[in-house]
C-alpha cells in the first residue's frame, strides 16, 4: 500500500494536521536514530507513536495515553499528505484511516484558500455523528463526534461520548478544534486556520440530517442537536 521513497523517513518529519467529516487529527513526528517518534492526536485523544522506517513507509505502535492500550499502525506520506492506518484488534481488527496534510507545505505550492463562497443557513447549528465500530455478534465501540457551524463562518469540532468494552469517555468540548467553513454549490469547504488551505466534501441537508460524502463508500450522516 506504500510507495517507494528515495530518502526513507525524512518525509515523515514535521507537523501534520487534517480534518474530514468532523474528525480532526494532528501529528508531530521526528526521526531519532533511524526510528520514528512523536505524538498523534485524534479528536482530542493523544497517543505516543513509536515506529520503524524503510523505503516503503513506516510501521509500529500507537500507545493510547488515556487507556494504556497499544495499537499497530502502518503509514505513508504522499505529496505532503500523511496517511496512517491504525488497527483495533478488540474490534475485529477494524482499520481506521487518518489523513493529514503537512503544515506549511501548501504555502510553497501556493494552495491558499479561496474562501469566497457562501454560508448555507441550513447548515448553521450543532450536529452529531455516531459511529459504531465492530458488531456482527462481537464486541463493539460507539464513538460520537460533534460539529458546530456558526453564522460568522467559523466552526468547531470536538469528541463526543465514546463507549465500549471496559471503556467510557464523556463529551469533551474543551478539546474542540476550530476553523472556518463556507459552501459553494454542492460542496462544503473547511479552511485550516494554520495554513489557510481548504478541503471540500459533497454535502446535502434536509429534515433527515446533514450528509457529507467523498464518494460512494465514504458517507456520513449528521443529526441536528441544536
Amino acid at each position: 500500500m506504500c510507495n517507494n521513497k528515495s530518502t526513507p523517513g525524512e518525509e515523515f518529519e514535521g507537523r501534520f494536521k487534517g480534518s474530514s467529516d468532523g474528525i480532526s487529527a494532528s501529528a508531530n513526528l521526528e526521526l531519532r536514530e533511524g526510528r520514528l517518534r512523536g505524538t498523534v492526536i485524534m479528536n482530542g485523544q493523544s497517543a505516543e507513536l513509536q515506529g520503524k522506517i524503510d523505503d516503503k513507509g513506516s510501521w509500529g505502535t500507537l500507545h493510547d495515553a488515556a487507556t494504556g492500550k497499544e495499537y499497530k499502525y502502518e503509514g505513508e506520506v504522499m505529496d505532503d499528505e500523511l496517511i496512517l492506518y491504525v488497527t483495533f484488534p478488540e474490534l475485529n481488527d477494524r482499520e481506521l484511516k487518518l489523513r493529514m496534510q503537512k503544515e506549511n507545505a501548501g504555502r510553497s505550492k501556493e494552495k491558499k484558500s479561496k474562501s469566497s463562497g457562501e454560508i448555507d443557513p441550513d447548515i448553521i447549528g450543532v450536529w452529531k455523528h455516531t459511529e459504531i465500530l465492530g458488531g456482527n455478534g462481537g464486541e463493539s465501540m460507539t464513538n460520537e463526534s460533534l460539529m458546530e457551524f456558526r453564522e460568522d463562518g467559523t466552526c468547531s469540532s470536538w469528541p463526543g461520548v465514546s463507549s465500549g468494552p471496559g471503556y467510557f469517555r464523556e463529551e469533551d468540548k474543551s478539546n474542540a478544534s476550530t476553523g472556518r467553513w463556507y459552501t459553494k454549490g454542492e460542496l462544503l469547504y473547511f479552511v485550516d486556520p494554520a495554513t489557510g488551505e481548504d478541503a471540500s466534501t459533497n454535502y446535502s441537508v434536509n429534515e433527515n440530517g446533514l450528509l457529507m460524502s467523498n464518494g460512494s463508500a465514504d458517507k456520513k450522516i449528521w443529526q441536528r442537536v441544536q
